[in-house]
């Protein structure tokens, strides 16, 4: 199974990467931020807000 990451700012797409460290490089912040971004918490937290979010797909 594979995954990758895409980042979103509010509705638009931003970018794709393979891993969550590709991203939090991509971001400029730490994994474990970029990993708390992928969180139903974060979604729910920024709901109807442009903020950065990345969702895990699996393929």
């Amino acid at each position: 199974m594979n995954n990758f990451y895409a980042l979103y700012r509010g509705d638009r797409f931003i970018t794709v990467a393979d891993t969550i460290q590709e991203m939090a490089e991509f971001m400029h912040v730490s994994i474990s931020t970029a990993r708390w971004l992928t969180y139903p918490t974060a979604h729910k937290r920024f709901k109807n807000q442009n903020a950065n979010l990345i969702y895990k797909y699996e393929v």
